[in-house]
């Protein structure tokens, strides 16, 4: 959406793009409960064993 800012018009997204983008935008907000737990999985799982790392002793 900052792109509709660009001081150069050429670079601003047309109408369609901006559709396309919106459009997406709210297909992944409509996710929800296990859905969502599935997506963010792999995410949640890389922080967690991150987390449970201990630092050498120095």
């Amino acid at each position: 959406m900052q792109r509709c800012w660009e001081t150069v018009p050429d670079k601003r997204p047309s109408f369609s793009e901006i559709t396309v983008e919106l459009e997406t935008l709210l297909q992944e907000s409509q996710i929800t409960g296990t859905d969502y737990f599935l997506t963010q999985h792999s995410n949640w799982r890389v922080l967690m064993i991150c987390s449970s790392v201990v630092p050498p002793s120095t």
